[in-house]
């Protein structure tokens, strides 16, 4: 655009403005240079070295321009098909990348395919290196043309670990190209081949892969209908020999069977999870099969195997590593996971057993902190660890008694805690505690002496416990010490202001532990003359609700309550609260229940007050449940004094012979009738108990 201004400026001036028509002409000319110069340096440009032979150039939005030796043009153009003599040239292009390029850079190939025995001259090919991770191969670039020939011959030679890669980078018209396999003594054709029905188009791609099944020698014909037709094609090799070892999992690639090599010990996995091949539309969901093998050492190792997408493949002890292929003949790329199996955070699996002796090596078993602090590990079941066995160290003075309590937490329902207290000379087992799922955790706890003491980790059904849906269990551990005795002091002579010290230390202790015990008399002193007060007057649920009327706050003096006629005798108790809404009594259990004023609770919910006294036999486990019989599921919102809760239940926990319990509880849901459940467990057997009558729930205007 500037320069066309400048041919309108000159025409403009006279002839005595000469000089300054001149010095404008160089400044506009080093202007339009300054805008043409971003567009030349982002130019294609190449020497080449041209046989005698045909060039074909096909370009969408784009050219190709030559050059010779002596700076002439020979040829601009977007499509050509035409002779090019031999020599130097230099080939420039705005975008090389929309356009398809045929130069004659190979001496012409024989016509006529050899006898097998036959010399012949074959085309020398690097091995592309195949490390698993990447495939920088550029193989070798053949060119020619059919002119005044029937076809284009040449040979390859080959051994039985070779793969080849051929890629038709262009061709001007429709093309065949032919295999066949020759020896010192015979010939055999190829069942691959390529066939293209026209000319090549820009980005097409058109892959053969082929396997050399023994040595000899490859004999590649190139033909075509059409005369004259320009071909291009590159010849890559690889091998499948040598064993491509890697050092981490996640992307890999490679073309053929190559084996890949991973270290995987005896606490890992890895899983394919996806799989996809190039060149020849695989899909990623197992259509190319892979097989794995463990090798032991450099001449052993296992058979192969089958290996499913997104299986896992666990190591062995004793191998050197694990083998992977991938059976196609194609162009592949794989995606590897390693999981690491390891307890405790030793790394390695947790043993199966305990050390033979107390003068073992127990370094493999992970020590345990006793501070309460989370440790983490899986039993991998379907590597057959079904038990993991860690290690607690005890300290302390002889004879001194140490309290160990262990919390496992995670998969947990099919798992079994035991901790073994040791004997540490002979190593004989002292005491054990073994224990399985209960409420929400595997928990249990042992008295030990000083030393090395273990703690057990199993899934209960052992080797049964695989299945195709589960392959480990997560646990998470926690343990804790308390000392219960402190043993025998090792005795020093003390000074005598250590002696002054102790005394005084002493002094301060024992008011310092006798003043809770001072405040608990007092406080239960008062508790039980609040209850010999609160009893002295009958029916008080009428009394909360007299004082619900005259507008008081009752919730403090109904918990203090609660907790104080707990301490009373069972029928005096009940006298207490006034007549009961609902009782069952039998030899085992005495339930009885109140109906609440509603004022006690939101609104909406029902507040009811329930006694309950073991009568005979202690009840372990116990709980009660709110049934409704008709209408949505009863809900427990509150429970005063706080107990456990879930959904329409209570858990009691244990209930000792003759003892007793009150407590307020606040259910909500839109039922009107409710049936109690109270259920546990009397000398190792379940027991249920149900109120006999369906108690309903009071509307406003009855409690009005």
């Amino acid at each position: 655009m500037m320069c066309a201004l400048h041919n309108l400026v000159l025409n403009d001036l006279k002839d005595n403005e000469f000089t300054a028509i001149y010095m404008r002409r160089v400044v506009l000319t080093l202007v339009c240079l300054l805008f043409l110069m971003p567009s030349v340096a982002a130019n294609y440009s190449s020497n080449q070295s041209l046989q005698n032979g045909k060039v074909w150039i096909d370009c969408e939005n784009s050219w190709i321009e030559i050059i010779d030796e002596n700076n002439n043009t020979i040829l601009n153009s977007s499509n050509y098909l035409g002779d090019i003599e031999s020599g130097n040239y230099t080939v420039n292009s705005p975008n090389i990348a929309d356009c398809q390029t045929i130069l004659p850079t190979s001496q012409d190939f024989p016509n006529i395919r050899p006898v097998p025995g036959d010399l012949f001259e074959s085309i020398d090919i690097d091995t592309c290196p195949q490390t698993g991770v990447s495939i920088a191969c550029e193989g070798i670039l053949l060119s020619g043309d059919l002119s005044n020939d029937t076809s284009d011959i040449f040979a390859i030679n080959v051994s039985s670990a070779d793969i080849f890669k051929v890629d038709v980078e262009a061709s001007s018209s429709s093309l065949d190209i032919d295999f066949h396999f020759q020896n010192s003594t015979t010939e055999s054709k190829l069942e691959a081949e390529m066939y293209l029905n026209r000319n090549t188009s820009i980005g097409e791609r058109n892959t053969l892969y082929l396997a050399a099944e023994q040595e000899g020698r490859i004999i590649v014909t190139i033909s075509s209908p059409n005369p004259d037709t320009a071909w291009a094609i590159t010849v890559s090799k690889y091998t499948i020999v040598n064993t491509a070892m890697l050092d981490t999992d996640g992307d890999i690639t490679g073309v053929g069977t190559v084996p890949i090599g991973i270290d995987l010990g005896q606490d890992e996995s890895i899983t394919v999870t996806h799989i996809s091949g190039l060149d020849n539309s695989e899909d990623s969901h197992g259509a190319i099969p892979v097989y794995y093998r463990f090798v032991y050492s450099e001449n052993s190792n296992s058979e192969w195997s089958n290996l499913s997408i997104n299986q896992k493949l666990f190591g062995i002890r004793d191998i050197s590593h694990v083998e992977l292929i991938f059976d196609c003949l194609c162009e592949w790329n794989a995606t590897i996971s390693k999981q690491l199996h390891f307890d405790a955070r030793l790394n390695s699996d947790a043993p199966n057993f305990m050390p033979l002796s107390s003068s073992s090596d127990n370094s493999s078993y992970p020590l345990i902190e006793m501070n309460g602090e989370n440790y983490g590990g899986e039993l991998t079941l379907m590597n057959g660890d079904f038990k993991d066995i860690l290690r607690v160290e005890v300290e302390g003075w002889n004879d001194s008694v140490h309290l160990i309590d262990v919390i496992v937490e995670g998969d947990i329902y099919d798992l079994q805690l035991t901790i073994w207290e040791l004997d540490q000379t002979n190593w004989n087992i002292l005491e054990s505690a073994s224990t399985t799922y209960s409420m929400s955790s595997v928990r249990a706890s042992l008295d030990v002496g000083p030393g090395t003491h273990f703690i057990q980790i199993s899934h209960v059904d052992g080797p049964n416990s695989t299945t195709s849906e589960v392959n480990s269990t997560q646990w998470q551990i926690r343990v804790s010490t308390a000392i219960l005795e402190e043993g025998e002091e090792p005795w020093f002579p003390t000074e005598d202001v250590v002696y002054e010290a102790a005394n005084l230390f002493y002094w301060i202790v024992g008011i310092i532990l006798i003043t809770p015990f001072i405040l608990f008399y007092s406080f239960v002193r008062k508790e039980k003359q609040f209850a010999e007060e609160f009893a002295s007057k009958k029916n008080r649920l009428e009394w909360l609700t007299k004082q619900l009327d005259s507008g008081e706050d009752t919730g403090l003096d109904l918990k203090r309550a609660l907790r104080a006629v707990s301490s009373l005798e069972w029928e005096k108790a009940l006298e207490v609260w006034g007549e009961c809404q609902s009782r069952h009594y039998t030899s085992g259990i005495d339930i009885a229940l109140w109906s609440l004023d509603r004022r006690l609770a939101d609104k909406g919910q029902w507040p009811l007050l329930i006694g309950v006294r073991a009568q005979e036999n202690d009840w372990n486990v116990s709980a009660i449940r709110f049934e409704s019989p008709q209408g949505e599921a009863w809900k427990v919102v509150e429970v005063v004094p706080n107990l456990l809760n879930r959904g329409d239940e209570i858990f009691l926990d244990s209930i000792i012979k003759n003892s007793r319990l009150f407590f307020k509880v606040v259910l909500e849901g839109s039922a009107d009738s409710l049936d109690v459940h109270f259920s546990g467990i009397v000398g190792g057997s379940p027991v249920a108990a149900k109120l006999t009558d369906t108690i309903y729930k009071p509307n406003d205007s009855e409690e009005e």
